[in-house]
């Protein structure tokens, strides 16, 4: 094992082969060494600093109510499941990208949305997979997002090098939105609909809308 000391000079200044006592010069290439020094939190200062201040946007967004205004009066013209589904997966992109934070976006997409689900009769594993690929997986095509800066910084490659290769992160939201539209003539393939034993009695929800309402 490597000394107490030597393990905080490597996360703070960061690491190097040298380190190592059992390795000697030249046993390493040139490529796997300039993966393994990469520096420590001294050379992360810049990331670590953007990361904080998104947290603090995210958190001013969210306290001051603005995005809850916006999201309520969305809801307000959504009157079907699908429409459910494909406003939730909007307002996750559109939090997400604002924000540039995940963690903000799915905790308040899920706070608004769960009833709005649950009213149109459809189970939570549907909000579920709405909030991954509608807040989270599509995080790193934006460059100012958390993900975006952290995976430039760590691997060397800028946002708009790798965003059109990233397929997935496309195709997540593609894919849920059209299951959401072809529902209604695919007999909810796709889409899982709660059961009358699932599906509480319509007035809970008729009393927690009305606690919600900013209005």
């Amino acid at each position: 094992g490597l000394p107490l000391s030597v393990v905080v000079q490597a996360a703070v200044s960061g690491f190097s082969v040298d380190m190592l006592p059992s390795v000697q010069a030249g046993e390493i290439n040139d490529t796997l060494r300039t993966l393994l020094e990469r520096g420590g939190l001294y050379s992360m200062h810049g990331t670590v600093l953007f990361v904080f201040c998104a947290f603090f946007f995210a958190s001013a967004l969210e306290a001051s109510g603005a995005l809850h205004v916006v999201l309520h009066r969305t809801l307000e013209h959504v009157r079907s499941a699908s429409g459910t589904i494909l406003a939730s997966l909007l307002a996750g992109l559109c939090i997400i990208f604002a924000t540039g934070n995940s963690y903000v976006t799915f905790f308040l997409t899920r706070e608004i949305f769960a009833d709005q689900y649950a009213r149109k009769g459809l189970h939570p594993l549907n909000l579920s997979r709405s909030l991954e690929d509608g807040g989270m997986i599509p995080e790193p095509l934006a460059p100012w997002t958390v993900s975006a800066v952290y995976m430039a910084a760590t691997l060397g490659v800028s946002t708009l090098d790798y965003a059109p290769w990233a397929l997935f992160n496309y195709l997540g939201i593609a894919f849920s939105a059209l299951l959401a539209i072809a529902a209604p003539w695919t007999g909810n393939f796709g889409v899982r609909r709660l059961t009358p034993e699932e599906n509480p009695p319509r007035s809970r929800f008729a009393g927690a809308s009305a606690a919600s309402d900013p209005r």
